[in-house]
């Protein structure tokens, strides 16, 4: 294979398999009015990245509405909202200038806050938390385009 050489000799490429991935970002302000049309933004963004069920939607509903009022109260600066169509999954990521450390945690049980981070734990399917060297946060979430259990899995039905 020929290719760039050095004096150590030719560099070697090879073909990675490419995933199609597709990126919409939305930016806002700190602003608590903005969480509710962020989280619409985000629902419509993955309706059209392919979510074929509403209990997918619904889930991605939640969990972005988490992050985002997350990111509203206790970031820093803008908030910018990306969704990520990936393969089977959809992505969405809470990005803001702040260098908090979200986590799940237990929450006092006559609590009204504190859960938000247990459930992006409990109902996604993968999720973290980023912190860029020069600043800021990002916490994302990935869940399947659907729930739909597939045909050939076990079912269980009720004998009359």
């Amino acid at each position: 294979m020929s290719g760039i050489g050095t004096a150590a000799g030719p560099t070697m490429r090879r073909a990675l398999p490419l995933v199609p991935v597709d990126v919409v970002q939305r930016r806002l302000d700190p602003h608590p009015h903005e969480v509710g049309p962020a989280r619409r933004w985000t629902v419509r963004q993955a309706a059209s990245a392919g979510i074929t069920d509403e209990d997918a939607a619904a889930v991605l509903e939640l969990l972005s509405s988490e992050l985002i009022t997350n990111a509203v109260r206790h970031g820093e600066g803008e908030v910018v909202v990306s969704v990520v169509r990936n393969g089977t999954t959809v992505g969405v990521a809470v990005t803001d200038a702040g260098d908090g450390r979200p986590a799940p945690r237990d929450a006092e049980r006559d609590a009204v806050t504190g859960r938000g981070m247990l459930l992006v734990a409990a109902l996604s399917e993968s999720w973290g938390v980023e912190h860029h060297p020069m600043g800021g946060t990002c916490v994302w979430f990935t869940v399947p385009r659907t729930t739909t259990t597939p045909a050939d899995a076990p079912r269980c039905t009720m004998e009359e």
